[in-house]
Protein backbone atom coordinates (compact mmCIF):
# COMPACT_ATOMS: atom_id res chain seq x y z
CA UNK A 1 0.00 0.00 0.00
CA UNK A 2 2.81 2.41 0.78
CA UNK A 3 4.62 1.79 -2.49
CA UNK A 4 7.87 0.43 -1.06
CA UNK A 5 9.77 -1.33 -3.91
CA UNK A 6 9.82 -5.01 -2.93
CA UNK A 7 6.11 -5.09 -2.05
CA UNK A 8 2.96 -5.25 -4.15
CA UNK A 9 1.92 -1.64 -3.69
CA UNK A 10 5.00 -0.50 -5.56
CA UNK A 11 4.27 -2.64 -8.61
CA UNK A 12 0.77 -1.21 -8.81
CA UNK A 13 2.11 2.35 -8.75
CA UNK A 14 5.10 1.74 -11.04
CA UNK A 15 3.14 2.16 -14.34
CA UNK A 16 1.72 5.42 -13.02
CA UNK A 17 5.21 6.68 -12.19
CA UNK A 18 6.60 5.71 -15.58
CA UNK A 19 3.72 7.27 -17.52
CA UNK A 20 4.03 10.49 -15.56
CA UNK A 21 7.78 10.52 -16.22
CA UNK A 22 7.53 9.80 -19.94
CA UNK A 23 4.61 12.19 -20.28
CA UNK A 24 6.64 15.06 -18.90
CA UNK A 25 4.42 15.58 -15.87
CA UNK A 26 7.32 16.06 -13.48
CA UNK A 27 5.51 18.24 -10.95
CA UNK A 28 2.70 15.72 -10.56
CA UNK A 29 5.28 12.92 -10.33
CA UNK A 30 7.09 14.74 -7.53
CA UNK A 31 3.79 15.31 -5.69
CA UNK A 32 2.85 11.63 -6.04
CA UNK A 33 6.26 10.46 -4.81
CA UNK A 34 6.10 12.92 -1.90
CA UNK A 35 2.64 11.68 -0.89
CA UNK A 36 3.89 8.09 -1.12
CA UNK A 37 6.79 8.93 1.18
CA UNK A 38 4.40 10.41 3.73
CA UNK A 39 2.16 7.35 3.45
CA UNK A 40 5.14 5.01 3.86
CA UNK A 41 6.25 6.93 6.95
CA UNK A 42 2.86 6.49 8.61
CA UNK A 43 2.60 2.81 7.64
CA UNK A 44 6.04 2.09 9.07
CA UNK A 45 5.18 4.06 12.20
CA UNK A 46 1.96 2.05 12.62
CA UNK A 47 3.77 -1.26 12.20
CA UNK A 48 6.49 -0.17 14.64
CA UNK A 49 3.88 0.85 17.20
CA UNK A 50 1.98 -2.42 16.88
CA UNK A 51 5.05 -4.65 16.91
CA UNK A 52 7.35 -3.00 19.41
CA UNK A 53 5.23 -1.06 21.90
CA UNK A 54 4.35 -2.36 25.34
CA UNK A 55 0.80 -3.23 26.21
CA UNK A 56 -0.99 -0.92 28.59
CA UNK A 57 -3.75 -2.49 30.68
CA UNK A 58 -7.10 -0.92 29.96
CA UNK A 59 -9.93 -0.76 32.45
CA UNK A 60 -13.12 -2.06 30.86
CA UNK A 61 -16.16 0.14 31.40
CA UNK A 62 -19.44 -1.50 30.48
CA UNK A 63 -21.62 1.60 30.30
CA UNK A 64 -20.01 4.99 30.34
CA UNK A 65 -21.34 8.53 30.41
CA UNK A 66 -21.73 8.50 26.61
CA UNK A 67 -24.39 5.80 26.68
CA UNK A 68 -26.96 7.95 24.93
CA UNK A 69 -24.49 8.55 22.09
CA UNK A 70 -24.07 4.79 21.77
CA UNK A 71 -27.82 4.38 21.39
CA UNK A 72 -27.96 7.13 18.76
CA UNK A 73 -25.04 5.50 16.94
CA UNK A 74 -26.75 2.12 16.92
CA UNK A 75 -30.00 3.60 15.61
CA UNK A 76 -28.07 5.43 12.88
CA UNK A 77 -26.22 2.23 12.01
CA UNK A 78 -29.46 0.32 11.54
CA UNK A 79 -30.93 3.05 9.32
CA UNK A 80 -27.78 3.11 7.18
CA UNK A 81 -27.60 -0.69 7.12
CA UNK A 82 -31.20 -1.08 5.96
CA UNK A 83 -30.80 1.71 3.43
CA UNK A 84 -27.73 0.19 1.77
CA UNK A 85 -28.92 -3.40 1.77
CA UNK A 86 -32.64 -2.93 1.23
CA UNK A 87 -32.78 0.34 -0.70
CA UNK A 88 -34.37 -1.33 -3.74
CA UNK A 89 -37.26 -2.64 -1.66
CA UNK A 90 -37.64 0.68 0.15
CA UNK A 91 -37.58 2.58 -3.15
CA UNK A 92 -40.11 0.23 -4.72
CA UNK A 93 -42.41 0.65 -1.73
CA UNK A 94 -42.16 4.44 -1.87
CA UNK A 95 -42.81 4.45 -5.62
CA UNK A 96 -45.74 2.08 -5.12
CA UNK A 97 -47.26 4.46 -2.57
CA UNK A 98 -46.71 7.51 -4.79
CA UNK A 99 -47.94 6.02 -8.07
CA UNK A 100 -50.69 3.80 -6.71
Amino acid sequence: MAGIPPFGGFFVKLPIFTELFYGGQYIILILVIFSNLITAFYYIRLIRTIAFSTLVPVKFVFWNKFGYLTIILLISFFFIFFYFFFYVYILNYILYIIFK
